[in-house]
């Protein structure tokens, strides 16, 4: 072990046991500190709109699943997070808003709701008539204002 902390050329592979290490003690519901900063084994979190969390939730939330955190029953992972605001979606964290619903299980951008509609919520899609002329299109949980 002195080797490894004391020549810069056997750092990654410190840092790899020294996660495995952390991911275990985490897996059995032990606490740990933060040990990055002590060890000099930095995580970098490639996702745009992510952050380092040495105890994140282990389901995150998604666009098809966003109240995922809050149902979770799998212990805390160290990992990178999308930011309050953001959720996963195709291996990015988006905004919230931008997630659309899902038709048929295939998801769907979302759409410009009219005047006459607004947004509650998303997730399942709803088919909705927007003219005289019987058009349909989907839109993310929509209903129509009362007044």
């Amino acid at each position: 072990m002195y080797d490894l902390c004391h020549n810069d050329k056997y750092r990654k592979a410190l840092c790899e046991a020294l996660k495995a290490y952390a991911d275990a003690c985490q897996l059995e519901g032990v606490r740990i500190g933060e040990w990055r900063q002590l060890a000099r084994c930095p995580m970098e979190c490639p996702l745009e709109n992510s952050q380092y969390q040495l105890c994140g939730t282990a389901c995150p939330a998604m666009c098809v699943d966003q109240s995922a955190p809050s149902s979770c029953q799998d212990p805390c992972v160290e990992s990178c997070q999308c930011k309050n605001g953001f959720v996963l979606s195709q291996g990015k964290c988006i905004p919230q808003g931008s997630c659309g619903c899902q038709f048929k299980g295939c998801p769907m951008p979302p759409m410009r709701a009219s005047e006459s509609m607004r947004h509650v919520g998303h997730g399942a899609c709803a088919m909705q008539p927007v003219d005289k002329l019987n058009v349909w299109v989907l839109h993310a949980n929509v209903q129509r204002d009362a007044g």
